[in-house]
């Protein structure tokens, strides 16, 4: 799709035990300048329950870009099991240039 984020929130696999409860999300910022400011445009978060964890479960959410601009997003997971507590991940993008005709 031209001109066109799609952050995605995917279960690739489960190993072990699988959590009672998945908070996940996905961020997405923008800015004019390389090392200016930057603004959050777009969440994507989801709550998933025990029962609906399963590999290959996606959730996709697009955002259409009408200028050009510096892009970046933040990724974050929690996990959580009864009796073992929380385990929680996160990575941010570098920024990129993009215009409304990249597909990223």
């Amino acid at each position: 799709m031209n001109g066109t984020i799609t952050t995605k929130i995917t279960i690739v696999a489960i190993i072990g035990k699988p959590p009672v409860l998945l908070m996940a999300g996905n961020h997405l910022y923008t800015g004019n300048t390389y090392q200016g400011s930057y603004s959050k445009i777009m969440d994507h978060t989801r709550e998933i329950p025990g029962a609906s964890i399963k590999p290959s479960l996606l959730y996709s959410k697009t955002y259409k870009v009408v200028a050009t601009q510096f892009w970046f997003a933040k990724n974050h997971a929690t996990a959580g099991w009864v009796g073992a507590g929380t385990k929680t991940t996160s990575r941010q993008t570098l920024p990129e240039l993009l215009n409304k005709k990249v597909v990223v």
